[in-house]
């Protein structure tokens, strides 16, 4: 992956005439000699271009050196995520968070529901009949609910929801779980944060 596209004579190959096979021996070493001299400086005076492109002071080759790394090498460049390979994904750390506390908070309000009937009665509200397809939407947030129940974001969202009951600002812990899609920047961006 070559992100810069040298322009100039950074752009252009170094074209020597080569010497013919038919010189006598002595004169196609002489040749291949001043072949070898007509590289060496054009590739010298290149060098001080490529210095120059780089923004970088004559002579400091270290510095050249890594940013030529940075800009040619894909292993030394920066980027801010991986791009993911496949499907989207629904599901991350910060929606099964809010998933689990959302069903310990159905069950914490009706003592008789389990954890089966508190997903059936998920699955049939937003956001969380966007996330799960299929015949038994119920199921699927009952397995994801048992696979992130002792996550450490679900800890850190029945925290966020403990502080928000303590605070007596419920709606503001409601409305970000209303919209637990990609459509939803702030969210999706602070699932971003590894706990």
């Amino acid at each position: 992956m070559m992100s810069t596209k040298f322009k100039g004579a950074l752009g252009q190959p170094i074209c020597v005439q080569l010497p013919g096979l038919m010189l006598p021996t002595h004169e196609r070493e002489q040749a291949e000699k001043a072949v070898d001299a007509a590289v060496a400086a054009a590739r010298s005076e290149k060098l001080a271009l490529l210095f120059e492109h780089y923004s970088v002071q004559q002579g400091n080759f270290a510095v050249l050196a890594m940013a030529m790394a940075v800009d040619l090498i894909p292993g030394f460049q920066f980027v801010h995520e991986q791009k993911r390979r496949g499907r989207p994904v629904k599901w991350d750390e910060l929606a099964n968070g809010y998933l689990v506390v959302e069903i310990e908070r159905a069950r914490a309000n009706n003592t008789h529901l389990s954890v089966k009937d508190a997903a059936r009665a998920l699955a049939k509200r937003d956001p969380w009949k966007s996330l799960v397809d299929g015949k038994n939407p119920g199921e699927t947030l009952r397995q994801q609910y048992d696979a992130a129940k002792d996550s450490l974001w679900a800890r850190a969202c029945r925290d966020a929801f403990a502080y928000h009951e303590a605070m007596g600002t419920i709606p503001r812990w409601e409305r970000p779980s209303r919209s637990l899609d990609r459509n939803c920047p702030l969210v999706w961006r602070a699932a971003t944060i590894k706990l």
